[in-house]
């Protein structure tokens, strides 16, 4: 992920030390990795909530051990000025943007039946940005805008290039002309998928990052 090579390019220009580690999109895999990181007595925690449902533990262990810790790319879905459950801040991107320009843009470009490749439940991105998106074609229905399916997808270029396969097989040429993909990581493997296929030129493509 282009996030962490960034953390690490930073990390390496203010002289600290990056250790990172990686949920594999499972919960309690990274309460655990969490646990095992605040006891090494890190100065700081960096995170990127695998869903909004285990943010609050990882900011309870954070405050518990008396580490700052930081959310990131994945909103944890409450303010970080909370008195029950406070933190430093939280970096990353304004979903419901994200969500209605890629509506909008695939729309304005002639998309009319889409396909959706979203997240698993509970990831606050998936949520914020699936549901701008179905505003944008509710918004449109009357020019015939429709979403024909919707498949949930792990964060993984393997997944996304797998379903998009039963897609594909299952919408014949002419059927769909456009594919809404909430991130940008499963979106690598659709694409792939659809270049396979020799039906790159049929549909417009959208992802936020």
């Amino acid at each position: 992920m282009r996030i962490i090579d960034y953390a690490q390019y930073v990390a390496k220009q203010l002289g600290v030390t990056l250790d990172v580690v990686d949920a594999e999109g499972k919960e309690d895999k990274q309460i655990n990795d969490v646990q095992s990181l605040l006891s090494k007595h890190i100065d700081a925690l960096l995170f990127v909530p695998v869903s909004a449902a285990n943010a609050p533990a990882i900011i309870r262990l954070a405050n518990r051990a008396k580490v700052p810790a930081m959310a990131t790319d994945r909103y944890p879905g409450f303010p970080a000025n909370n008195p029950d459950n406070p933190y430093l801040t939280f970096v990353g991107p304004d979903n419901v943007e994200c969500g209605r320009k890629i509506g909008e843009y695939l729309i304005a470009h002639g998309a009319r039946n889409f396909v959706g490749v979203e997240g698993t439940p509970g990831d606050a991105n998936n949520q914020e940005r699936t549901k701008v998106m179905h505003d944008a074609i509710a918004a449109h229905a009357s020019e015939g805008v429709r979403m024909v399916q919707e498949v949930g997808a792990l964060q993984t270029e393997d997944n996304g290039y797998q379903l998009m396969q039963n897609l594909l097989a299952a919408h014949l040429k002419g059927t769909i002309d456009g594919v809404f993909y909430y991130n940008d990581a499963p979106c690598v493997g659709p694409y792939r998928a659809i270049k396979q296929a020799g039906r790159q030129n049929e549909m417009i493509l959208g992802a936020t990052e």
